[in-house]
């Protein structure tokens, strides 16, 4: 065998300890800060998941009242629907009511004529009668109001007015879409 000189040891050794570094460095050192971090990530994750809960625990009772109130508004708001199980009967429902708060306010109904249902959110419709009035301006006023006043939920949803003159008098003749609300369920 034969001996290696001194500047061939010298380099083996320099190249020697050179791989060892690299190999020390890319497969222990590196792999192992990799798999600390993916770990101090997963304990950030697991920390802000449990710092969530302990929050959602401590609003609980505060979260529970305010959705009982909601519970009890959209009661009150269900309570306000047309007491009607179709789109039949509910016509029939807001043509009464209307006739009955034009009779009490002094306006004629000239003519109603129901326009086509539609769908409002899920589980609800919207049933809309258009009206032809007759009236004087204070009469319409007092009808209009005694509609908003009304216990269910009835909406002027449009409005149209035409006025002429009979006699020294003008008559306004209002033209009025009026929208009532049923459950479908």
């Amino acid at each position: 065998m034969q001996r290696i000189s001194k500047r061939n040891r010298r380099a083996l050794l320099i190249l020697g300890t050179f791989l060892s570094v690299v190999i020390l460095v890319f497969y222990i050192i590196l792999p192992f800060y990799e798999v600390q971090a993916q770990v101090a990530g997963q304990i950030d994750q697991k920390r802000n998941e449990l710092q969530r809960s302990l929050r959602v625990l401590a609003e609980r009772d505060a979260t529970f009242s305010r959705l009982t109130a909601v519970d009890g508004v959209i009661g009150e708001y269900r309570n306000m629907l047309l007491n009607a199980g179709d789109a039949r009967s509910a016509i029939v429902q807001i043509e009464e009511v209307v006739r009955s708060l034009a009779d009490q306010n002094g306006v004629k109904v000239i003519r109603s004529n129901p326009l086509p249902d539609r769908k409002a959110g899920e589980g609800y419709a919207k049933i809309v009668l258009q009206f032809n009035l007759e009236s004087d301006l204070p009469s319409l006023i007092e009808f209009l109001h005694a509609i908003s006043r009304h216990n269910q939920f009835l909406a002027v949803e449009e409005f149209n007015l035409a006025s002429f003159r009979v006699k020294d008098r003008t008559r306004i003749q209002p033209r009025m879409q009026i929208a009532g609300y049923i459950s479908l369920s």
